[in-house]
């Protein structure tokens, strides 16, 4: 094994190709790298080649001699055929004799050129990922027709097979997703990242074996409907579960994403087996799904900076935990079975009230002078403060206030244990009702 990862190194001496031994070889994120010697392609015991976010202009073409790879991260993808020993990447059609394959990475997928299928033969490949780079403005300028058109052909083309496990999309800049995503039986993991022209999601809900699901950064999309859950409207009360065996959703930087819904019927053939909800940044976004209240297996809700939503309220599922960040909400309500709850930055909350099974409070705020005014009344229809605990980041006037004698003792007082405390931690109190004890070095 030579692992040169990180490395400043800027070029690979010939020495490097006469180790025909050599079975793993990493170069990931050699910044000043960017050329491999042609000799490279003459480590024919060569298992392992790792490439990925190393900045190569030119790579020696015959990659396929390298019939017993099976990790390849970092295959640049060139344009047209080049009839010289060395390239700015390698064509797609140099894969064929790769036939050892578990992992794979492909970047540059705008320069393929592509006549067959080029992976759907790979029937050893769990790991693929497929990346793009975008067009010249980035991500915040949408690419033209012939680009979306022309990439859409490409991704259409690069069906993986059935027995792929992970898949990740990078920078995928089509209009439409490729028809063959919602046909993939036994993939566990999907991440869909930087797809910023994409209108509307897959439908994925009937991927049976999917356990964790990310999706970043689709800018183009407003509304998350029925169609996500890869639901068929007539027959419903035949439908399979969607989403069966999903235990992680994440939703992140979907600067326009307005409406979130599911079929109202059969709620309970939803998200049978989620464990854990994240959302974030997503700023108009307007609510959360009414149906998210049949979902019991629910153990974890993740929400930060959504600043359209003004409830939630009416969740039934037995939370561990609930953590919201930086959010315009106002109300949180009827959520009985939550155990532990984080409010950070959330300094529009005006009601907070039957958190029945309660355990734990952490509140983090910097900017107001004074304990929430919802604190009050909440603890008074509380009905096990004696087993509720407090933690609480705040500036050096709340603080101060929360002193024993101090004006907002009389509320802190009424937890089983606070520590209240200023964020370098240089002042801070720290109480406990039974067996009593009181710290503070202010």
């Amino acid at each position: 094994m030579l692992d040169l990862d990180h490395t400043s190194i800027s070029m690979l001496p010939n020495s490097l190709c006469s180790l025909i031994s050599l079975q793993i070889l990493h170069l990931q994120i050699c910044r000043f790298l960017q050329v491999l010697p042609q000799g490279i392609t003459q480590l024919s015991n060569l298992r392992c080649l790792s490439l990925r976010d190393t900045p190569l202009i030119s790579v020696p073409r015959g990659i396929s001699r390298l019939k017993f790879l099976n990790e390849l991260k970092g295959f640049i993808v060139a344009g047209e055929q080049c009839s010289r020993d060395m390239q700015s990447g390698w064509q797609l059609d140099e894969l064929e004799k790769l036939t050892q394959l578990r992992c794979l990475w492909l970047d540059k997928l705008e320069n393929a050129a592509i006549q067959s299928s080029a992976l759907a033969e790979k029937c050893y490949l769990k790991t693929l990922q497929l990346a793009c780079t975008l067009p010249v403005g980035g991500s915040g300028h949408l690419p033209g027709e012939d680009d979306c058109r022309n990439i859409e052909e490409t991704f259409e083309k690069l069906e993986p097979p059935q027995c792929l496990e992970y898949l990740f999309l990078l920078r995928y800049f089509g209009r439409r997703f490729p028809s063959w995503l919602e046909n993939l039986s036994y993939l566990t993991y999907l991440i869909l990242e930087s797809c910023i022209s994409c209108l509307f999601l897959p439908p994925l809900g009937q991927l049976q074996n999917l356990k964790c699901l990310r999706i970043i950064g689709a800018h183009s999309i407003v509304s998350i409907g029925p169609e996500f859950m890869g639901t068929i409207i007539s027959g419903r009360s035949n439908l399979r579960p969607c989403f069966p065996k999903l235990e992680f959703l994440r939703i992140e930087e979907m600067p326009n994403w307005e409406e979130w819904s599911f079929l109202d019927q059969v709620p309970e053939k939803f998200f049978p087996s989620l464990l854990k909800i994240d959302i974030d940044d997503c700023p108009k976004l307007k609510a959360l799904p009414d149906q998210l209240k049949h979902i019991s297996s629910l153990e974890e809700l993740y929400l930060s900076g959504l600043q359209g939503i003004s409830k939630i309220e009416n969740l039934t599922a037995h939370f561990e935990w609930i953590r919201i960040r930086y959010s315009s909400c106002e109300k949180l309500s009827n959520i009985p079975g939550v155990q532990h709850l984080s409010l950070v930055g959330c300094s529009a909350l005006r009601c907070v009230e039957n958190l029945d099974a309660l355990q734990s409070l952490y509140l983090e705020d910097e900017t107001v002078d004074h304990l929430p005014e919802w604190l009050p009344g909440f603890l008074n229809q509380h009905h096990n403060n004696d087993d509720m605990k407090l933690n609480f980041l705040c500036n050096m006037t709340v603080l101060q206030r929360c002193l024993l004698g101090g004006p907002d003792w009389h509320i802190i007082e009424k937890f089983s244990y606070i520590r209240a405390f200023t964020k370098d931690n240089t002042a801070f109190i720290e109480y406990q009702k039974q067996p009593y004890s009181y710290h503070t070095n202010l």
